[in-house]
This record gives C-alpha cells, sequence and structure tokens, in this order.
C-alpha cells in the first residue's frame, strides 16, 4: 500500500481545516488508488536506507545540439565536459523528474529545447531509486541525496567556467523539492531560474518548512494543478500559475488525481515549442478571474516563457 502517513498527518483542507480520521483515511485510499492504476499497479514499497544508496546510480546525461543524443557526465573531469561539447556561456537547463518516473518521459521535451534554444540540457537520472524505494524512505534518505549530487555537479560546473546565474532547474512533483534542495546546497551561488511543476506536497507539509521556498533562485515559476490532493496549494515563488484553477480536476481529466497533476508538466512541454499558447492574467483568485477582475495589461505566458519582471499569481484557461 502506499504510504502516505506523512502527508495525510499534516494535509490542512482547503477550509483550513485539519481532517478528520475518516477523512484521512478515505484520502489515503483515493490517492492510492489513482496512482496504482496509473502505474500500473506496480508501486514500490522497498524501505530504502542511506546504506542502500549507491551514489554511482545516481547519473547525469549532457544533450546538446552538436551531441543531441545522451552522454553522460563524469563529475571529476573538466575534460570530460570539452568533449562533451558543453558550452558554459550557454544556459542549463536542469531537468529533475519526480518520484516513479521513467526518464524516457522527457524524451521530448529535450528535443524540444534543443529545437528552440542552443543551449545545454541537462537530464538527472534517479530513477534506480525513484521506482524502487517506497515514498516514505524517498523522502527522508533519497531526496537529499540526490539534491547533494547535482549541487556537486553544479559546482564542478561552475569550477569549468559557468555562471549560476544561466542554471534554470525544472522539476516535476518531488523533483521541485530536489530543486529547491540543489540550490541551497551550492550557497553562496544562486540559481537563476527554478521552474516548480505542481510540486508535491507529502512530506513537506504546512507545520514544517518546504524544500523547496522562494529566495531558493533569482526567479521562481510554480505551475499549480492539483492542488491540494498531490500538488500543494502553499503559496512560494515570484510567479505564480494557476491553470483552470489550479486544482483537480483538469480538463480531460476524470478521475485520476495524478493526470491533474502531470498536466502542468504536460503545459511547460507544449510551451516550449509554443510560446504564446498559455496567455496568463493577474487576478486575486480563479473567482474574479472568472467573474473577469483583472487587467488585460498584466498578462504573461505561463512555462518557459514566462517574463521573469511579474510577480504575483496568475491564472488562465487551457
Amino acid at each position: 500500500m502506499l504510504r502516505l502517513t506523512v502527508f495525510v498527518l499534516f494535509l490542512v483542507s482547503v477550509t483550513g481545516n485539519t481532517l478528520d480520521e475518516y477523512e484521512t483515511i478515505k484520502l489515503n485510499e483515493y490517492l492510492s488508488d489513482n496512482l496504482r492504476e496509473y502505474h500500473l499497479n506496480k508501486l514500490p514499497d522497498y524501505e530504502c536506507t542511506i546504506n542502500n544508496i549507491n551514489l554511482k546510480d545516481i547519473k547525469f546525461y549532457l544533450y546538446t545540439r552538436r551531441q543531441p543524443d545522451a552522454n553522460q557526465i563524469e563529475v571529476s573531469e573538466h575534460d570530460h565536459l570539452k568533449q562533451l561539447n558543453y558550452n558554459v556561456m550557454k544556459t542549463t537547463k536542469f531537468i529533475i523528474p519526480s518520484w516513479l518516473q521513467d526518464t524516457d518521459d522527457y524524451t521530448d521535451m529535450i528535443k524540444d529545447y534543443l529545437q528552440m534554444q542552443n543551449v545545454n540540457v541537462i537530464l538527472i537520472d534517479w530513477s534506480r531509486y525513484g521506482r524502487y524505494c517506497n515514498y516514505n524512505s524517498t523522502h527522508e534518505f533519497i531526496v537529499s541525496t540526490v539534491a547533494k549530487e547535482l549541487a556537486k555537479l553544479m559546482r564542478h560546473l561552475i569550477g569549468y567556467g559557468s555562471n549560476s546565474i544561466n542554471f534554470h532547474e525544472i522539476g516535476y512533483g518531488v523533483g521541485a523539492h530536489i530543486a529547491g534542495m540543489t540550490a541551497k546546497f551550492i550557497a553562496p551561488y544562486r540559481v537563476g531560474r527554478i521552474t516548480a511543476l505542481d510540486p508535491i506536497e507529502y512530506g513537506w507539509n504546512y507545520f514544517s518548512d518546504p524544500k523547496i521556498q522562494t529566495w531558493d533562485a533569482h526567479f521562481i515559476d510554480v505551475i499549480y494543478s492539483s492542488s491540494p490532493l498531490i500538488g500543494t496549494k502553499r503559496e512560494f515563488g515570484h510567479l505564480l500559475f494557476y491553470p483552470n484553477g489550479g486544482a483537480h480536476p483538469q480538463p480531460g481529466v476524470s478521475d485520476s488525481v495524478v493526470a491533474s497533476s502531470l498536466k502542468s508538466l504536460e503545459y511547460f512541454m507544449q510551451s516550449i515549442t509554443r510560446p504564446t499558447v498559455f496567455p496568463s492574467y493577474k487576478s486575486e483568485s480563479w473567482e474574479d478571474f472568472l467573474d473577469g477582475k483583472y487587467n488585460m495589461d498584466e498578462m504573461t505566458q505561463m512555462g518557459e516563457y514566462a517574463y521573469s519582471g511579474m510577480r504575483g499569481k496568475y491564472y488562465l484557461k487551457t
């Protein structure tokens, strides 16, 4: 059974009241069924410990226009970066998957980036543990370990001549928190941008500090799509996007809250090749937006081309 103990004990409902015992049990069952259905009933149940982690299983793959196929980066070798055509003058996109995901889920994103922008793309592969360890141990041990290894890579790139202002981390679900932790681990350097796609709520509850926080980067944009079930409803970052209100169900989704959560990733991927597809408008709430209470002049695009000079909450229909 999917272990959501940390999440359900501390979850706060939309109304601000804690869930009672019955609601906790039903929500646990609901999320477990949805996740199991989406992942073909193969949720990991192994309780990993720090002793189970082999750092060599956390891998980084570089993609560039000159070498569009995956090339694993050896963190200790500067000459290796030169061979792989890593360019310190270009923006580097760090793609960080969530728990249970395969790296294949990001093949199209990588291709789209290289088609649209002349950038370095680095895919973080921690699937050896994300698909093997249960959620509790992933939260307790794996996430911080992946973040520390990614921070080592970033420091390696900085030592090679990169400027951290040109680092853009894109993290979905658990990956959003890995992005935030990584940014903390490279201090006093500071990441240029973090894009948090439906940051997960499990284990990062209302009574503890979240792993990703507003000051982790010069610019943080957040896309909410399943709040407050899988994705958090906590407001953080500089530019907050609420497609279709930011909640489950998203358009085209029936019962699966996981599918609503994945919509944040889908929207962001679409935005890479379609820069004007998601115009968003500043408003105080979804209800105000639906009532037309927003200024047409306060518009920015949701996704890859979000304007870093904007601040606040932005709404749109997809």
